[in-house]
């Protein structure tokens, strides 16, 4: 996992897709909204910007 999203909190699990989407699960809520606010706009991986928004959980 890209240490960058530390900076926001304790990372619980972190998920990928071969479409190229990422998910980021943050220990707290405050941690989540922080991390929402601290990289939007800011972060770029591998040479693209990165977008940060909620995600929507499935259930199964």
């Amino acid at each position: 996992q890209p240490l960058v999203f530390l900076q926001a909190g304790k990372v619980v699990h972190v998920a990928s897709t071969a479409k190229g989407y990422g998910f980021i699960e943050y220990e707290t809520e405050d941690s989540c909204e922080y991390a929402l606010k601290l990289f939007s706009g800011t972060v770029r991986l591998f040479g693209r910007a990165v977008r940060f928004d909620y995600g929507n959980r499935r259930e199964r």
